[in-house]
């Protein structure tokens, strides 16, 4: 018997259900552990049924990362105060990205240090990532245009986000508790130095690590 023919609705939120339960199974026990027969007992279908909607697990981790980094888009837009100067918009939403990284350290592997395929143009994942970008790009813009810092924005902000980024990978990674130090104690002198001290937002900048947990290695 042939299967039953699915609209682009039902299609859309088995795909959605699917993803859901991807990236909750990640974040239990690991990429590795994803596979579409696990999936499929979560879900509660047959082991073959994921692969009407994915062609791979390759293609299901990319919907997994564009849902996580929805989720994380969405706590960058929550941090944001539009009223606030906006150097210190940006120095609050550099510190959520380091906040980001020390609660959540799986979905922050998974967004930004795992090795992943290179993305088309105008895949779902790559808009997503390029809308966060230009949204912390369009802040440090007003900065330029209230006179407040100088420099391409683009460019600016790659060099901020590269430096938390390399922090917060360090800890993810256990090597700056090891040396003594942590992300905490180290972003704001990094942030003192690459943006003004005078517009600090103390409630932005508030402690990282409360509630955090550990990073589970790799």
């Amino acid at each position: 018997m042939a299967r039953p023919l699915l609209d682009d609705m039902q299609v859309t939120q088995t795909r959605q259900r699917l993803t859901i339960a991807a990236l909750e199974l990640y974040r239990e026990v690991g990429i590795e552990a994803v596979t579409f027969r696990e999936l499929g007992r979560r879900v509660g279908i047959s082991h073959v049924t994921p692969y009407r909607y994915f062609s791979s697990k390759e293609e299901l981790m990319n919907a997994v990362r564009t849902l996580a980094f929805e989720l994380f888009e969405e706590r960058l837009l929550q941090t944001d105060r539009p009223r606030l100067d906006p150097v210190a918009r940006l120095r609050r939403i550099l510190f959520e990205l380091a906040r980001f990284g020390v609660q959540r350290p799986d979905d922050y592997r998974l967004l930004f240090e795992m090795r992943q395929p290179a993305l088309e143009g105008k895949s779902p994942l790559m808009t997503v990532r390029m809308r966060s970008f230009l949204f912390i790009a369009g802040i440090y813009r007003k900065a330029v245009e209230a006179g407040n810092l100088k420099g391409n924005p683009l460019e600016q902000v790659m060099v901020l986000v590269a430096g938390v980024h390399g922090l917060v990978s360090l800890h993810v990674a256990n090597q700056l508790m090891a040396q003594g130090v942590t992300v905490e104690r180290l972003l704001q002198p990094m942030l003192n130095l690459l943006l003004p001290m005078s517009v600090v937002d103390p409630q932005g900048e508030r402690s990282l690590l409360p509630s955090a947990p550990r990073p589970r290695r790799p």
